[in-house]
């Protein structure tokens, strides 16, 4: 048998709450959005990564890879900082830098783009057009360990002369 008491307590419970039941829509609403946004949060901390670990596991896919000499002058980017540009364009492109595996065409890809693609530490700020010349050995198909998934890679094992960077551009936003 329901008491007094129960019956008392569930209709002041309705009068009470019936004003918030018309935005308890507007709750979930609110709820939903505060879930989502803390999802992305979470997701960004996730994708922090290990620096240390995907460079190491760069260096056994370069051990891995065949070195070829290039079998035809290639136009190849590369995306890095105005500061990495400027000491490039002095003092050429070092062993073991990664570049892409040549020219993407139309609309150049935003910093956001290129850092995930390429699995970049920090959004990049210049783009370099380098040409590799005939010959030049190469490793060519190494997956980016870090980026999008199927994305290939090219690195020289000996350094680029500073000729070789045909134009350096700014990265679009």
């Amino acid at each position: 048998m329901i008491s007094r008491r129960s019956i008392v307590l569930a209709a002041l419970a309705a009068f009470c709450l019936a004003p918030f039941a018309a935005s308890a829509s507007a709750g979930r609403t609110a709820a939903r959005v505060a879930a989502k946004a803390a999802a992305k949060r979470m997701a960004k901390a996730s994708v922090k990564r290990d620096w240390a670990s995907i460079r190491a596991k760069d260096r056994v896919a370069h051990d891995r890879a065949t070195v070829k000499a290039n079998p035809q002058e290639r136009l190849v980017e590369r995306y890095t900082t105005r500061e990495q540009a400027a000491r490039e364009l002095r003092h050429g492109i070092g062993r073991d830098t990664h570049m892409t595996t040549g020219i993407r065409r139309g609309r150049s890809l935003s910093a956001e783009g290129a850092a995930q693609r390429y699995g970049l530490e920090r959004a990049p700020e210049v783009k370099e057009t380098i040409r590799i010349p005939k010959g030049h050995p190469v490793r060519s198909g190494v997956k980016v360990q870090a980026g999008k998934p199927g994305v290939a890679e090219i690195t020289s094992p000996i350094p680029l002369p500073p000729g070789t960077i045909v134009k350096v551009a700014p990265v679009p936003d």
